[in-house]
């Protein structure tokens, strides 16, 4: 599997980039996420973006796919962009302007099903990926508002499809976290050479050295495993991985709040909406029941 995008489709990555600075607000707030998010969605649309990553070969176009998802990762905008990117692939549409956010739905060990989005207005849950039949939008009951970046519903069955694309599913989640840790990466490394203690940045200090580096590592073996997520051969392997990438995620996020000290665990500074949201694919993750979905 080809580890990295081309240069131009990397071009490609830092313009979705600024289109998601320019639909994301500046601090986040309960009040922005509860808005309908429809002009991002009609942005999305209208740009191509939900059919972007997909020329070249199957390697080069699940690189591209990762890499999309893990810029939106970092915007933490409420709707199911890297679901609805993969879902199109197999649902081979090439109607792009009538596109409405799509998700999946996946059992649980309980019987039930889970689907992130799915108490959304507007959002179909699709119930079988090669007939592209979808379940009427915003039917999902006992939303988990724990991350409203990624609210996750319980729905009245999963989606059904093949295993390659439940594999792509759980790998374009997985960068999703990815993504939403480097953010919280990139603003501890930024804060530590701005905030100064015995008069010198503490971005100078080894506790903080090690820390960053411990969070650079991270970071990285996560981007690895949700790469092995996209390339694996089953789905207890794409699972595992996952998993693994959600975990280290979490564990950069959580890194970058102590980087900022005290300031770090307030409301105000922001950072526990994409610890919420790597902490959401990580539950997500650890809820499918891999018994139910290989009956699929």
């Amino acid at each position: 599997m080809s580890l990295i995008p081309s240069i131009e489709f990397l071009d490609a990555t830092k313009e979705f980039n600024r289109l998601l600075e320019s639909l994301s607000p500046g601090p986040y707030s309960e009040e922005w996420f509860a808005q309908p998010q429809t002009e991002a969605w009609n942005a999305l649309r209208e740009g191509g973006w939900l059919l972007a990553g997909g020329a070249g070969s199957r390697d080069e176009e699940l690189t591209n796919l990762l890499e999309l998802a893990e810029v939106w990762g970092q915007h933490l905008i409420p709707l199911p962009f890297s679901a609805t990117l993969c879902l199109m692939r197999w649902a081979n549409s090439s109607d792009q302007p009538s596109v409405s956010p799509l998700t999946l739905a996946v059992p649980t060990a309980g019987g039930s099903a889970i689907a992130p989005f799915a108490n959304i207005r507007g959002v179909e849950v699709v119930c079988d990926v090669e007939l592209g039949l979808t379940l009427s939008a915003g039917k999902g009951t006992s939303p988990d508002i724990f991350a409203p970046s990624m609210p996750i519903a319980v729905v009245d069955r999963a989606s059904i499809g093949p295993q390659e694309w439940l594999c792509t599913s759980i790998a374009l989640f997985a960068a999703e976290a990815v993504g939403a840790a480097r953010q919280c990466h990139n603003r501890a490394l930024a804060y530590s050479f701005e905030r100064s203690a015995y008069q010198q940045v503490i971005g100078s200090f080894q506790a903080i050295h090690h820390m960053a580096a411990n969070m650079y590592r991270d970071l990285e073996l996560a981007k690895s495993a949700s790469l092995w997520a996209a390339n694996a051969g089953d789905l207890e392997e794409a699972l595992r991985a996952g998993t693994m990438a959600a975990e280290l995620a979490r564990s950069v996020a959580q890194k970058s709040i102590q980087v900022h000290g005290g300031i770090g665990f307030t409301w105000e500074l922001g950072l526990h909406w994409y610890l919420r949201h790597v902490m959401a694919v990580e539950s997500f993750f650890r809820h499918i029941s891999l018994e139910h979905m290989r009956e699929m």
